[in-house]
């Protein structure tokens, strides 16, 4: 070829053999690089095999050469790429990802060899494990942003995931807890110790991490609002790091009902009172939700020891007398003896509430009251509002009815109204 070795070269290596070579680039110590191929047969199979590669170069599709396993780029990966530019707490959850999913079945593939069907067989072997769409999908995902810099960088020709199938995941189903089993987990809630916490949760439809990541500084009495700037992440050994959003809408300002603002109130000057018995130990972060020391909450704590507990027996309530519920032998019975004699009738619907889907209800609550998208969208902290609509992708009680009550009088002259539905889904 013109200019032979600056562009390619063919060189016979035996009976019917050729070495086709591609100039790529020079490296860092000044060494020609080269992408090289093994041809069998005659001098013009070589040739054509040469003015393909060119082209493939020309077209920017030409790989350069790397003989790394896939454990091994990816363990360059995450200390080069992902650790530059996600915070300490998702770069454990990756480096968990990699270590436990992806290296064991992978990791010995070299990585300019990797073909969709490993990855296909990594996906049939995680399901075959149990393992839940959405974390198989999760696994996925972070080996497709490795493999996407792999082929900025020319490493790879060709990202071999986009030939891959994936498990769908199906969409939570929620169902917007009605008036009196709302007002039931309200009153549990109000009674436990961290009734300040879920009270700012569901007023202002706080992420958990950005509820535990408020500071007193945050909070604006005078003004009668907080500004969200920060998140609560847990580390590996009991460590913790208060990280800014990850997006510019993240950071915002919510007005508070002035109920929430006497709940919080009251709570700081508690905190300041108990802080006096632990004066010598106590450590001042000016959080807003912390521990007697000073630390921040222990997620698992919130979760396991106050809202799930406050959740059971709001559930353990019969909806027809308000009086407890126990479960005896397999059997619901009264705590206490009912004069009508009716059969208990627990708030079966709160099950299985989670402490997240207090930021779903509240955006439910909102919209359901006509409150506009791109404000319900903005107290959230969502970028986009089309992404919060299609996060709640529920028609919104009574707006589907007034446009079919619309339309039919349009049309008809008169029309009536469907009964409402308020099942939804949801994601987080």
């Amino acid at each position: 070829m013109a200019k032979g070795r600056r562009i390619g070269q063919i060189k016979p290596r035996g009976e019917g053999r050729w070495l086709v070579s591609v100039y790529l680039y020079r490296d860092a110590a000044g060494r020609k690089i080269y992408r090289s191929k093994v041809v069998h047969g005659g001098r013009k199979v070589a040739e054509r095999k040469l003015r393909a590669l060119l082209e493939q170069k020309d077209g920017g599709r030409l790989a350069r050469p790397d003989r790394r396993t896939v454990a091994e780029y990816l363990t360059w990966w995450l200390e080069n790429v992902a650790g530059v530019r996600v915070r300490a707490s998702t770069l454990a959850s990756y480096r968990l990802v990699v270590e436990t999913y992806l290296k064991p079945a992978i990791g010995l593939v070299r990585l300019d060899k990797l073909l969709p069907d490993h990855v296909q067989e990594l996906v049939r072997k995680l399901t075959e494990r149990g393992m839940a769409p959405r974390t198989v999908r999760y696994a996925i995902a972070l080996l497709n942003g490795a493999l996407r810099k792999a082929c900025r960088d020319r490493v790879l020709s060709r990202n071999p995931l986009e030939d891959v199938e994936l498990p769908k995941q199906p969409r939570r189903e929620l169902q917007v807890p009605g008036t009196a089993a709302r007002a039931r987990l309200l009153a549990e809630l109000q009674a436990d110790n961290l009734w300040p916490f879920w009270c700012t949760m569901l007023t202002t439809g706080l992420r958990p991490g950005e509820a535990l990541g408020l500071k007193w500084s945050d909070v604006d009495f005078a003004a009668g609002a907080l500004t969200v700037q920060r998140s609560l992440s847990r580390l590996k050994g009991g460590r913790w790091e208060l990280a800014e959003p990850k997006t510019p809408q993240g950071r915002r300002r919510l007005p508070l009902p002035v109920e929430t603002l006497g709940v919080l109130r009251e709570h700081q000057a508690r905190q300041v009172e108990a802080r006096k018995q632990y004066a010598d130990f106590a450590e001042d972060h000016g959080l807003v939700f912390a521990d007697p020391l000073g630390r921040p909450l222990e997620w698992s704590n919130v979760r396991h020891r106050h809202f799930a507990r406050a959740l059971r027996r709001a559930i353990m309530t019969c909806s027809m007398c308000g009086r407890g519920l126990r479960e005896l032998k397999g059997k619901l019975a009264h705590a206490g003896p009912v004069g009508d004699g009716h059969t208990p009738a627990p708030f079966a619907e709160l099950e299985g509430l989670r402490p997240y889907d207090l930021r779903h209800l509240h955006a439910s609550l909102l919209l359901a009251r006509g409150v506009a998208l791109r404000a319900v969208s903005e107290r959230l902290g969502h970028s986009d509002p089309g992404f919060t609509l299609s996060t709640y992708t529920h028609v919104v009680p009574g707006q589907q009815e007034a446009a079919a009550l619309v339309i039919g009088e349009e049309v008809f002259g008169k029309a009536e109204a469907p009964s409402p539905d308020v099942t939804h889904q949801a994601t987080n």
